[in-house]
């Protein structure tokens, strides 16, 4: 999103610091540029090194669970077994014989 922002103003309505050199009795053009994709550019590498994190991450997490469809049909199948984490409650329906072994707290 690079946004450019032009204003033409009197010289007299700069801060000090900005008019020296200046002629007063002329008129000036502020150009405000955005930095936005300055800071995205520098920071596009280490989002990539996360990117590229991510997908090993996942891969592991499939490569753990083999064949096995995921136990989570439905959005609702996750609140239920998130407020049983939470809660202390059943978590067998969804582990079963869980591929990947847990911290257990």
């Amino acid at each position: 999103m690079n946004e450019v922002v032009r204003k033409i103003v009197s010289v007299s309505d700069l801060p000090e610091k900005l008019r020296e050199g200046l002629d007063p009795s002329r008129p000036v053009e502020i150009i405000q540029e955005s930095t936005a994709n300055a800071e995205y550019a520098a920071g596009g590498e280490e989002q990539a090194v996360r990117r590229q994190r991510t997908i090993e991450w996942l891969e592991n997490v499939r490569a753990a669970r083999g064949d096995r469809a995921s136990p989570f049909r439905s959005m609702d199948d996750i609140v239920d077994y998130v407020r049983a984490v939470r809660d202390g409650g059943d978590i067998s329906k969804w582990l079963g014989d869980p591929p990947i072994s847990t911290p257990m707290r």
